[in-house]
């Protein structure tokens, strides 16, 4: 049965039919190049149907006004919740050829499969869709939520709003937490207007202050000599003071004698305070590369995530030695180096604030995971095959 959310409580049966018949040929034409019509029309329905009478308004609380006709903003719940069903499955389909991709169309599986992912994602929309500014993310396409950036970008709000709920003194490394989410989210609004090459200088110091994150997390000791660092380097840079007598007096006595450049020490000269630091770095000690060498000895479980690789990718487009030919690449790289920063620090932040994990009853970390892995085979697909990114890009222009 039909949602009466959408067609009137009021309405008789013909009436409904016939408005049911021009709403459901707008949806076909409005979204027509994206997506089949019958099948965005009946999955649209098979959504609505999920919901309890009156449900879907605690997700889109609108009220009609003449001033939201006016500026623009009288779109329907359909509408958006449409815009969910092409960014899933757009994201679902990346790589598919046209044969496989109506089997999937086809498939009841498939289907209910879909179904879920645009309920998951409504029921978060009210700290994704709602803010996002539901431009196009990759060139070519348009109003898509593609799963992955979406999760990130939601859990990336609720950090927000929690850290901004709680007393700073409360929430243990709130700067670093804080700088790093503000952060992530100036990149996933530079990946949806298709600023990509512009996003990796970001990410890569987000990377290297989580990096840095973690290797004083589990050396408090040295969390004072870095914020007396990074105090005597904005004084000097911002406001041309010159460097303390004190700055030089551990300058001169650093653990690591071979190593003699000021500024590096001045960056990185903390890592003094760590225990085992230079029992275990010889080399370049006091650069991001001696910190991932350090905590990949401590906890071989984060060699996998390939932070290095990681890193010097952002350098090669920082200093414009790569550009982005297909944005589709960049899409992937930009989501992955945020997914292994972003859900650590979420749940630590939850943590802190005594808070849950999930939102409005959705395992959000257990959905990022899902849609990551979906995501990372898509991704592995690209690997020695050019081919399917020009493929992508063609079927994209017809």
């Amino acid at each position: 049965m039909i949602s009466n959310d959408l067609f009137g409580l009021n309405s008789s049966k013909k009436q409904i039919d016939n408005v049911k018949r021009i709403f459901n040929n707008g949806l076909r034409n409005i979204f027509g190049k994206e997506i089949k019509g019958n099948f965005l029309v009946k999955i649209l329905y098979k959504v609505l149907e999920s919901f309890k009478q009156g449900e879907i308004n605690k997700y889109y609380p609108y009220s009609y006004s003449i001033e939201n006709e006016i500026a623009g903003d009288s779109d329907t719940f359909a509408f958006d919740i449409c815009k969910h069903i092409i960014g899933c499955h757009q994201s679902n389909m990346i790589f598919v050829d046209n044969d496989k991709q109506k089997e999937y169309r086809e498939s009841s599986e498939y289907e209910k499969k879909l179904v879920n992912q645009v309920i998951e994602n409504v029921k978060l929309r009210l700290y994704g869709s709602s803010l996002f500014r539901q431009k196009q993310i990759i060139e070519g396409d348009r109003f898509l939520y593609f799963n992955l950036p979406y999760d990130l970008f939601v859990i990336c709000v609720r950090a927000n709003i929690v850290l901004t709920n709680c007393n700073a003194k409360e929430i243990p490394y709130y700067a670093f937490f804080s700088k790093i989410i503000n952060m992530s989210l100036s990149t996933l609004s530079l990946l949806e207007n298709n600023y990509i090459d512009n996003a990796y200088p970001i990410c890569r110091g987000i990377i290297e202050l989580f990096l840095i994150y973690l290797a004083i997390s589990s050396n408090e000791d040295a969390l004072e000599k870095y914020n007396y660092l990074m105090r005597v380097e904005t004084n000097n840079s911002q406001c041309g003071l010159p460097y303390p007598s004190e700055f030089f007096d551990l300058y001169n006595n650093r653990l690591n004698q071979k190593e003699n450049k000021k500024t590096a020490f001045l960056n990185f000269g903390w890592v003094d305070d760590i225990k085992d630091y230079h029992k275990i770095v010889k080399k370049k000690p006091y650069t991001i590369d001696g910190i991932i060498q350090y905590l990949n000895e401590k906890y071989p479980e984060l060699e996998s995530y390939n932070y290095s690789a990681w890193y010097k990718k952002c350098n090669h487009y920082t200093h414009a030695s790569l550009i982005t030919t297909y944005p589709l690449l960049g899409y992937f790289e930009i989501s992955t180096m945020l997914y292994i920063t972003i859900p650590l620090v979420y749940e630590k932040i939850c943590e802190y604030a005594r808070t849950d994990l999930k939102i409005d009853n959705i395992d959000i970390i257990n959905k990022l995971r899902r849609d990551f892995e979906s995501f990372f085979e898509q991704y592995n697909e690209r690997n020695g095959n050019i081919e399917i990114f020009k493929e992508y890009y063609q079927n994209k222009i017809k």
